[in-house]
């Protein structure tokens, strides 16, 4: 089903859509998301800008969260987990890009607050947030390609290397199952290789690292 998450009326028919079809709908990865690459200092950054971010990344997790609770409002059950997709950028902040890196950070409050919301819906319900660093993505491929970019961002990872879409994936099924994080609610999950926003390397130590990840 296609849905602008900017859209309360897409977003709720997206799940009275997906309840007609499976029933209650026990997961939701909160994944949509918009990153403008233009860099814009505060001064410079247009409204429209901070808008457009806020309305994907922050209002848009607000609508699927509303109604995946409204859903568990609505159908009993006694477990759910919500998961929310944030970034390192909500950790560290991210000059140039504060629309993005403030629309992430917010989600943490929005974490925080419904946790303790949807155990009135779903006695184990969970909600939990999933912080991506770097990762080989669409959204992220032409930064990556750029090997002076590649290494100043591969100068503070410890394992020298961007994530894949399947290292986001496990832990977002981690964080899904019951059985094995059913005791795990209200927490940041950072999936980043350690990445802390210092320099641990020099451009020398890293040539054949830059290399190996701008080429795929």
């Amino acid at each position: 089903i296609k849905v602008d998450v900017r859209k309360e009326s897409e977003v709720k028919s997206l799940f009275e859509q997906s309840q007609d079809t499976f029933g209650r709908i026990d997961i939701m990865v909160a994944n949509a998301g918009v990153a403008n690459h233009a860099a814009a200092p505060i001064h410079e950054m247009s409204l429209k800008q901070w808008q457009d971010t806020m309305a994907v990344n922050l209002t848009g997790v607000f609508l699927c969260s509303k109604y995946f609770v409204e859903n568990l409002v609505n159908n009993q059950g006694d477990y759910a987990s919500l998961i929310l997709i944030g970034s390192t950028a909500g950790l560290f902040g991210e000059a140039w890009f504060a629309d993005y890196a403030t629309s992430k950070a917010a989600l943490h409050g929005l974490m925080m607050s419904v946790k303790n919301e949807i155990v009135h819906a779903a006695k184990y319900g969970r909600v939990n947030l999933v912080n991506p660093g770097w990762t080989l993505t669409p959204m992220s491929e032409e930064v990556l390609a750029d090997s002076d970019r590649a290494t100043r961002i591969l100068q503070t990872i410890p394992l020298r290397k961007t994530a894949v879409p399947e290292d986001i994936a496990g832990a977002i099924l981690y964080l899904a199952s019951d059985k094995l994080s059913g005791h795990i609610s209200g927490q940041t999950l950072t999936v980043a290789g350690g990445m802390e926003g210092r320099v641990l390397y020099s451009r020398e130590d890293l040539e054949s690292d830059v290399d190996e990840m701008t080429q795929q």
